[in-house]
């Protein structure tokens, strides 16, 4: 090319170029109407377009479509400005401009756009500064040895679930329900049929938005055909086989249809405050991603590998059995610009969850600041408050409760009702609950089983038998075993659990009792959770004893109806046909002002059969660390809970 040639398009172009950049600034509202105007440069010749051949037009239109076209113009009007430049440029070359020299021409003529700044909120600010970028680091002596999977798990995996999940129905301080994931549910005027409406732009971990394909999903991997098959806890089994559809029924909305009315549902099979975490939003796509179709397991075992949720919390890493570490999801949906009632964001960045089984090692890890919040005992309270801390409740935890094992079978002497009452009045509860565990503020003997004295259904009276070794001495003879002559010996299981310390020492106290005002021989074996469960669900352990610390509902009924209403469970307390009538009577009544009254007649009929006996209450001790500024765990809720209102100091 000649050099006149290059000169000529250098004016042409750089002409052109201030006119872009000025219609761009015109476009955007740029400039000050006080500013000196901009130096004069040539004016290029006009061309005449219609001289571009078609071949020419196509390399034009084809080079145009590989760039930004600027903020404020359109695409033909970026050609035309370039097919002038491109056309004064052929006219005075020797030869046909190439590919390349039409791309220069263009990349020359058309400026590169200048990303407009994303406006930030003074809400987003506010947030941002309310993080503290520190670190929580949460000491558990108990999680589950389960899948990392909410619907698999069991009560001790709610230290980690509560982080990483988003429930349907959330709860508060108040032990209230209140709206989660589901933006609302509401039950058919026969109580068969509940309709939930999925809150719409909660985002996953991984970025996805949740749909109704989220909702159905989770729906029948929790209540459905696919729980019904591969859920591995048999009261989930229980709640999918009485499922009888699942349908969507608007845009965001499904109805679960049972067949008969279960009023516990929403809040134990919906909510986080229950000890069953299943009413979870699960991510479909991510989920289904793990295996292939028919393959349950390798699909479980790829989400415990790495669970995603759309809890305030994502995963960093896992080592199983030791830490799970996660930090804050910014994306998190409970907040008041999604019309909640509070912002649930939690205040600090990270948060390291460890599995410590060892308590002393629990408390040196307080003592010496490398733990923030710890299960503790009140054994080590003055060790705590020694180092800076504090004790903190979780009011009304759990209860500790005493299992006859299998009693509807004739064969058992425990299927006398005499014996079952006998073995509880043997029992000096204020002894074994003071000994162990201090007395109050820690231990109260009060209160039936799941049935706390803030539950549904309770009223004074519904309470343990009071020590009465006397009165045992006699129905034990009424039953035939007058100090316990020809009773044969047996087991009393348990297992050490994070919640309730001190479960085989409390065993022990338990045989020696009996022993004494019974005349029965006991021998205490302790084994693990996990096991235990399996030897109670396979039926092995029964005609023995079990007792267990449990969470504490304010509804019970999901847990009433697995042992008392359903013959088929496999974690039944008895096959009675009276009583499990009674069960479902009043797990039917789904009028709010009705239940109160449904419920307590149901517990005192449970408590007169006397299938299990409660020892009492827990209110549970948390070490809290002098970095903490604030905590609220939340009442009749065991494990981590209310991270958001956590603050550091």
């Amino acid at each position: 090319m000649s050099g006149r040639w290059l000169r000529c398009t250098r004016w042409f172009v750089l002409g052109l170029l201030v006119t872009v950049l000025a219609l761009v600034g015109v476009a955007c509202g740029g400039g000050d109407d006080t500013a000196a105007p901009p130096t004069a440069l040539p004016t290029p010749t006009p061309v005449d377009l219609s001289a571009i051949t078609s071949e020419l037009q196509r390399s034009i239109s084809d080079a145009v479509s590989g760039i930004e076209v600027p903020e404020g113009m359109t695409e033909a009007e970026v050609q035309q400005i370039v097919a002038s430049a491109v056309a004064a440029a052929q006219a005075d070359a020797p030869e046909p401009l190439t590919e390349e020299e039409i791309a220069q021409i263009v990349a020359s003529a058309v400026p590169t756009p200048v990303p407009t700044p994303t406006a930030i909120s003074a809400e987003a600010i506010r947030e941002e500064a309310l993080v503290n970028p520190g670190k929580v680091t949460i000491m558990n002596g108990l999680w589950g040895t389960g899948p990392r999977v909410p619907r698999d798990g069991v009560g001790e995996d709610h230290n980690y679930n509560r982080a990483l999940h988003a429930t349907w129905i959330t709860g508060n301080a108040n032990v209230e329900m209140i709206p989660g994931a589901a933006e609302s549910w509401e039950v058919s005027s026969d109580g068969l049929t509940w309709t939930i409406t999925l809150r719409e732009g909660i985002k996953f971990h991984n970025g996805d938005t949740a749909t109704i394909d989220d909702l159905l999903f989770s729906a029948d991997f929790t209540w459905g055909e696919d729980a019904a098959e591969n859920a591995l806890s048999p009261s989930i089994t229980g709640i999918a086989l009485a499922t009888e559809k699942i349908e969507q029924v608007g845009p965001m909305s499904i109805a679960v249809t049972h067949d008969e009315p279960k009023s516990f549902f929403p809040f134990r099979n919906m909510s986080d405050l229950s000890g069953s975490f299943t009413g979870v939003l699960m991510p479909k796509a991510y989920y289904e991603s793990g295996g292939p179709e028919g393959d349950p397991d390798a699909r479980r075992e790829a989400f415990s590998d790495a669970p995603i949720g759309a809890g305030p919390f994502s995963v960093v890493d896992i080592k199983p059995n030791e830490q799970i570490l996660v930090e804050r999801f910014d994306e998190y949906y409970y907040h008041p610009d999604n019309g909640l009632d509070e912002n649930r964001r939690v205040r600090f960045q990270t948060l390291d969850l460890r599995l410590v089984p060892e308590p002393a090692i629990r408390v040196a890890a307080l003592r010496a600041g490398e733990a923030d919040i710890a299960e503790v005992n009140l054994a080590v309270a003055k060790q705590v408050e020694d180092a800076g801390g504090r004790i903190v409740y979780t009011r009304e935890g759990v209860y500790i409760f005493n299992i006859a094992m299998g009693c509807w079978k004739p064969e058992h002497p425990c299927h006398s009702k005499a014996v079952r009452h006998a073995f509880d009045y043997a029992l000096d509860k204020e002894a074994i609950m003071n000994g162990l565990y201090g007395g109050a503020p820690t231990a109260t003997v009060a209160g039936y089983a799941r049935v706390g004295v803030s539950s549904l259904g309770y009223e004074p009276g519904l309470d343990p038998f009071p020590f009465d070794p006397e009165k045992a001495r006699e129905l034990m003879a009424e039953a035939g075993y007058p100090n316990g002559e020809g009773f044969p010996e047996f087991k009393l299981w348990t297992y050490p659990a994070g919640e309730a310390p001190f479960m085989p020492e409390l065993a022990q106290l338990m045989s020696d009792m009996w022993e004494e005002h019974l005349g029965v021989i006991s021998t205490v074996e302790v084994s693990d959770g996990a096991r235990t469960r399996e030897l109670w669900w396979g039926r092995e352990i029964d005609g023995d004893w079990h007792v267990r610390p449990n969470e504490i509902e304010w509804d019970g009924g999901g847990g009433a109806s697995a042992l008392y209403g359903q013959v088929d469970n496999r974690v039944r307390l008895s096959e009675d046909p009276e009583l499990r009538a009674l069960v479902q009577e009043a797990l039917a009544v789904v009028d709010p002002a009705k239940r109160h009254d449904a419920y307590h007649k149901m517990w005192t009929a449970i408590r007169e059969e006397h299938y299990m006996s409660s020892l009492g209450i827990l209110n549970l001790p948390w070490g809290v660390g002098p970095r903490i500024a604030g905590w609220e765990p939340w009442p009749m809720t065991p494990y981590n809970s209310a991270f958001h209102t956590i603050t550091l100091k």
